[in-house]
């Protein structure tokens, strides 16, 4: 299990449980207590960006980094006066949203930590029947983790934290677990420190390749099978041969799925390649992080159906969203088919955008008797341009359709959610959602929908114009993302982060992503928080991250 599975542990055994929440929700509330700060005049330092969704997901990432800290907010603001305005309003944030999700009684996945933490403080019976804890797959730990094991230390028998490398970490590339180890030496310092085993069960050349990586100099010696270089020109070739090097490995070497993984700083760089080939391959492969949900298929189409009426109606829009499957626009007379015959009649137009385009282009091929005569007799039937009733039928139609599609003037949040559920209702949205991967995104749009109107119990109802609706929902739908669609049950190749590769052992691992500016990342400050801050404030650095140890732990996992 993981540490947020210890946490919901403790709580339910020491009866503290309490409801967590969601991803859009934690979202609504962040962007909800910096809408307060506004009105208040607050964060003046910010506030020309401050409505942005990528300054709200960026406030939402920093406070869970707080959390994990254990920097409590009154702490955060402490320690910022003399940081400047922008430090100080994020401190004012994060205390204003906490008070938010206090008073709504919930708690957020990094929260889990405090309370876990205080409930083992007063009282450590809910792991006093626990005979063995083993601490595995890490090379750095935050605050509460620290506190976590500092806490099963003093209640459970035996508690064992391993790490790479050797005790006295002699190698450059080490020294990422020498900050580790250092750290927990500090945090426990009556802590029994053992050689690890000296058999690394590796094959000859990937235990040759672990004791020389990065060393200056070092005898050759043959690879044999068990290391392969491969040189692609674009992403989709490296996805491709990285997924034919580990089918290769499954039939000729008689390996299962799962004891084959893909290891890449950015999975999301090769995902549709990497789908594209295992379907073609027949390979199961399962995506450690989902899809991004605003990015599902469905979820692009129900956005441009909303923006249809905002962005007028264009040419383009127009026709995608009628030849869209997601959507059945039979009450309204028209189908998937009669995009062709639009489209045409947008071109004779021409049609750009707005209602007003179509209806004139439609209304004069209504007074064409007969179409022009075909250049070739001998041609396939090709769609016609729409003339007489055909483009009058069209136009009713069409318009039917927007006026179903227009919305009404302010009104709640909540109203504006039935007022989209019905609509979505009359379009059969919901029933067009056949496959897995919709239904996890029919899931997530239903918590989005409910973290709106939870925003509302809140803050308090107020009007809203339908642009603003809209605004709020796509940015809840940002930074939310899907559960891969495979069955955890099913043996399937997993792609991992080289993070998320730490402490797993397999058979086949391809390590792709092994370029410039890739891997090693090319590594920035934060522009929120700068280095000497995240230091004082005891937050991971965000440069000197040792990332050829991070390298060390992926080129040995196999």
């Amino acid at each position: 299990g993981t540490f947020g599975d210890l946490y919901t542990m403790v709580l339910r055994r020491s009866g503290r449980a309490v409801p967590i929440a969601t991803d859009p929700m934690i979202y609504r509330l962040v962007q909800g207590a910096i809408e307060g700060l506004l009105v208040a005049g607050q964060i003046p330092h910010f506030a020309a960006i401050a409505s942005t969704p990528g300054f709200i997901q960026t406030l939402v990432d920093r406070i869970a980094e707080f959390k994990r800290s254990r920097l409590f907010p009154g702490s955060l603001l402490d320690a910022t006066q003399d940081h400047g305005p922008g430090l100080v309003e994020i401190g004012r944030v994060y205390a204003a949203y906490q008070r938010l999700l206090e008073d709504a009684g919930w708690t957020d996945p990094e929260g889990l930590n405090w309370l876990a933490v205080e409930a083992l403080e007063q009282d450590d019976t809910p792991v006093r029947n626990i005979q063995l804890v083993v601490v595995d797959g890490f090379d750095s730990f935050n605050a509460s983790q620290l506190a976590a094991i500092r806490l099963l230390g003093a209640a459970v028998p035996e508690v064992i934290v391993t790490l790479p490398g050797h005790p006295a970490l002699p190698r450059p590339i080490h020294r990422r677990f020498t900050r580790a180890l250092n750290t927990l030496r500090s945090a426990l310092p009556e802590a029994v420190l053992d050689e690890p085993l000296s058999d690394t069960r590796l094959p000859a050349p990937l235990a040759h390749l672990e004791a020389k990586l990065l060393e200056s100099a070092g005898e050759r010696i043959p690879a044999e099978r068990n290391v392969a270089f491969l040189e692609a020109r674009t992403p989709v070739d490296e996805a491709r041969e990285a997924l034919r090097w580990i089918k290769a490995r499954i039939v000729r070497d008689g390996l299962l799925p799962d004891e084959c993984a893909l290891v890449t700083p950015f999975p999301e760089r090769y995902r549709p390649h990497l789908r594209e080939a295992a379907s073609e391959f027949g390979l199961p492969i399962r995506f450690t992080q989902g899809e991004s949900f605003a990015a599902a298929p469905g979820m692009v189409a129900l956005l441009d159906l909303l923006d249809l009426s905002s962005r007028n109606w264009p040419q383009g829009l127009t026709l995608a969203t009628i030849r869209s499957p997601y959507f059945n626009l039979e009450p309204f007379g028209l189908t998937r088919q009669h995009a062709d015959p639009l489209q045409l009649a947008s071109l004779a137009g021409p049609v750009v955008e707005g209602l007003d385009q179509w209806q004139d282009t439609l209304n004069r091929l209504e007074q064409v008797d007969a179409p022009p005569p075909a250049e070739e007799e001998d041609l396939p039937a090709q769609p016609r341009l729409p003339i007489g009733p055909e483009a009058r039928i069209l136009w009713e139609s069409l318009r039917a359709f927007a006026e179903r599609l227009t919305p009404p003037g302010p009104q709640p949040i909540h109203a504006w959610v039935r007022w989209l559920e019905d609509l979505l209702d009359d379009l059969c949205f919901f029933d067009q959602q056949q496959t897995e991967a919709d239904q996890a995104s029919i899931a997530a749009l239903r918590d989005t929908l409910r973290s709106l109107v939870l925003g509302e119990q809140v803050f308090g109802e107020q009007p809203s114009s339908f642009d603003t609706f809209i605004a709020d929902l796509h940015s809840n739908m940002e930074g939310a993302y899907l559960p891969d669609p495979l069955p955890w049950a099913q043996p399937a190749i997993l792609v991992l982060r080289v993070l998320e590769a730490r402490g797993i052992r397999l058979r086949a691992l391809a390590l792709m992503g092994l370029s410039e500016g890739l891997f090693p990342e090319v590594e920035r400050e934060d522009p929120f928080l700068r280095e000497a801050v995240r230091t004082e404030l005891g937050l991971e650095p965000r440069l000197g991250r040792e990332q050829a140890g991070l390298f060390y732990q992926a080129v040995t996992r196999a």
